[in-house]
């Protein structure tokens, strides 16, 4: 693996700890960041699936570190990938079949 970049004194430049970072991304469907990359900045992210269950995009949210309610976001987060995971599949269709 190669080097990790320490953005700032929060971000997680341990493979181990990346590791099971991403077990957990996987398990919740959520990724989540606080002060990893700005400080202040706490983020969110949920992916958008192709039909094979690829992950081809996200959508994502970042706000201050403050934010008292950035996980309310989720919701809505997930019907945003959901929908435009549905656009990507009609788009799909419709070039396969003209």
């Amino acid at each position: 693996m190669a080097a990790l970049t320490q953005h700032t004194p929060f971000t997680n430049s341990d493979p181990r700890v990346l590791r099971r970072q991403l077990a957990e991304v996987r398990r919740t469907g959520v990724a989540r960041s606080a002060q990893e990359h700005r400080l202040g900045a706490s983020s969110l992210a949920v992916p958008v699936f192709s039909d094979g269950d690829n992950v081809v995009a996200a959508v994502a949210v970042i706000a201050p570190l403050t934010s008292p309610r950035i996980t309310e976001s989720v919701p809505p987060m997930r019907a945003a990938a959901a929908a435009i995971a549905e656009g990507l599949r009609r788009q799909r269709l419709a070039d396969e079949h003209p």
